[in-house]
């Protein structure tokens, strides 16, 4: 599953048909005709009287208090400046896990967006340890 918390853009995984609509959508949000095939969606499957979807910073801070802890250590790659916010309002932790790359701005770099593990080289992945430098 991809979870873009860098924009507002939106969470979640996606099917080959949702990117497909993104695609050949309008970006004029409200009342634009993506907004109405989604209201239309919404009322069908909820039976909602009327639909008014929050705007980013909104959807962000829902999706924090429903899915980070007190406690919870909160990783990716560059925390945007509202998603840090967020994560530290539910007393959570935000930890940027970026490589040296991400600041030599004059060199190119295929890895600027890599999860990179503190005092580490190699790429974070939750399918190896949870400290690939240990």
């Amino acid at each position: 599953m991809f979870i873009d918390l860098a924009t507002d853009s939106g969470t979640g995984a996606m099917s080959d048909e949702q990117w497909a609509g993104l695609m050949v959508g309008d970006e004029a949000y409200i009342r634009s005709k993506s907004f109405f095939h989604l209201e239309k969606v919404i009322r069908d499957v909820f039976h909602y009287e009327h639909v008014i979807p929050p705007p980013g910073a909104r959807r962000e801070q829902i999706f924090m208090a429903l899915k980070v802890n007190e406690g919870d250590i909160v990783l990716s790659n560059t925390h945007f400046d509202t998603t840090g916010a967020h994560v530290m309002n539910r007393k959570a932790v935000p930890v940027d896990l970026v490589g040296d790359e991400l600041w030599r701005f004059d060199e190119s770099s295929p890895s600027r967006g890599t999860l990179i593990w503190p005092g580490s080289r190699r790429p974070w992945s939750a399918t190896t340890s949870a400290c690939p430098s240990c």
